[in-house]
């Protein structure tokens, strides 16, 4: 195998414009190592190597640091789990044992990569492995403590919060009531026009009306702000067979039982009240829908 394809250089899908940039050497791969996943392992493990986190020029060459953050990112894919566990690891000891300034800047590189879903490389479980590996070298930084609880929230694979909500009739419904169905939670805000050309958009595919007509599927969609009044004058602007409410305790901005990290927030959850995506993508939304 040809380890350079595992590193396809993403000049145009990357975050910021990194063409003048350099690039790390790869390591040397032992001989021994001939299955991929392995070879991916240990190109991940050894990234780092010859990079200097002690030199200001060097950690100051953001376009520098951002290519090769994503070129190891791009490795992730063919690694093991274990493999990309202990790569993070590596990585988190090095900028822990240089300084402040490498730290913040792989930080950084971390969240703009793999916690925004313009990235082409998003992944929030990746970004996961990451900030725990940060917390536990920095277990006194209070930012990277309250983002490991922020993403443990309602994560892939956990409980979804039970929460209540208010509907346009007055009464008091509960996440909890729609087990046994697959559930698409959706915070949204009346004025938002992406929230409602996501609305078009599920109202539209023929899986969504499918899913919904078998009783399989069940489309919850909260306001969580607090105007009442500009809830209730929209609440006729959404498919019929939606479940419309907004969140009258204001559990999710006050107690963030819910984290919103941007409007609309979509979540799906399985007939069991697991959480099965967090702010899904609307292709991956639909694929999960398609098997319902």
């Amino acid at each position: 195998m040809n380890i350079k394809k595992l590193i396809p250089i993403v000049l145009g899908a990357a975050c910021l414009s990194t063409a003048d940039a350099r690039e790390l050497p790869l390591p040397e791969l032992p001989a021994e190592l001939t299955v991929p996943q392995e070879r991916a392992g240990y190109l991940l493990t050894h990234f780092w190597e010859a990079a200097d986190f002690y030199s200001h020029e060097e950690m100051s060459d953001t376009a520098f640091m951002e290519q090769n953050f994503a070129n190891f990112l791009s490795v992730m894919p063919h690694a093991s789990e274990q493999a990309q566990l202990s790569a993070f690891a590596t990585l988190a000891d090095k900028t822990a044992a240089a300084s402040p300034e490498a730290t913040d800047l792989v930080s950084y590189l971390a969240d703009l990569y793999l916690y925004r879903q313009e990235s082409p490389f998003y992944n929030e479980k990746l970004y996961m492995m990451y900030v725990g590996e940060m917390n536990r070298r920095h277990p006194d930084d209070f930012r990277m403590a309250a983002l490991k609880e922020q993403l443990a929230k309602n994560a892939p694979g956990t409980k979804a919060f039970d929460l209540a909500f208010e509907t346009p009739e007055g009464k008091e419904r509960r996440l909890s009531e729609f087990s046994g169905k697959t559930v698409v939670l959706i915070f949204y805000d009346p004025d938002c026009d992406r929230c409602h050309a996501l609305a078009k958009m599920l109202e539209t595919d023929q899986n969504v009306v499918r899913a919904i007509a078998s009783g399989n599927l069940a489309i919850v969609a909260v306001y969580p702000d607090d105007d009442e009044e500009l809830w209730r004058d929209h609440a006729g602007d959404f498919p019929t067979d939606w479940i419309l409410g907004r969140d009258a305790a204001q559990s999710v901005n006050d107690d963030e039982t819910y984290v919103l990290r941007a409007i609309p927030s979509v979540y799906l959850i399985s007939p069991d009240g697991t959480v099965i995506l967090r702010d899904a993508t609307a292709p991956a939304l639909l694929e999960e829908i398609r098997q319902v």
